[in-house]
């Protein structure tokens, strides 16, 4: 089975779920939800794309690290995408998840460089 590599950064929708299975391992589940976003040329403003869902799945160490994410978390998940059958009212149906290998918060970038409270901006060097 060739799996692809792969990087999500979004947010968790709903809240995780964790089930310790026969065996004894641990799993966690929850989905991601990202959206691309475009520059407006015409309004120069930002527009959020459409969502798309993932489910991640997480084991063992991940797993119980992974249980302690909530709904509305950003996050950045990378691992493989696996894509599996199933069958829903009769009919096969394509599912995708992602074996997630790291999962990490995602740092909010600064949107605008302004300067803290007490420091000094310097308008370029003086001879």
């Amino acid at each position: 089975m060739n799996l692809v590599q792969i990087t999500v950064v979004g947010n968790v929708a709903g809240e995780p779920e964790s089930r310790t299975l026969a065996d004894g391992r641990l799993r966690t589940r929850f989905r991601v939800a990202a959206s691309s976003r475009t520059l407006d040329p015409r309004t120069g403003r930002w527009r959020d794309g459409e969502t798309t869902f993932l489910a991640v799945v997480a084991w063992r160490g991940l797993a119980e690290a992974a249980a302690g994410l909530h709904r509305g978390a950003r996050v950045v998940v990378v691992g493989q995408l696996r894509q599996y059958d199933y069958a829903r009212d009769g009919q096969r149906e394509t599912g995708y998840e992602v074996q997630a290998q790291e999962i990490a918060l995602s740092l909010p970038r600064r949107r605008k460089a302004e300067p803290d409270a007490g420091e000094q901006v310097s308008a370029g060097a003086s001879s």
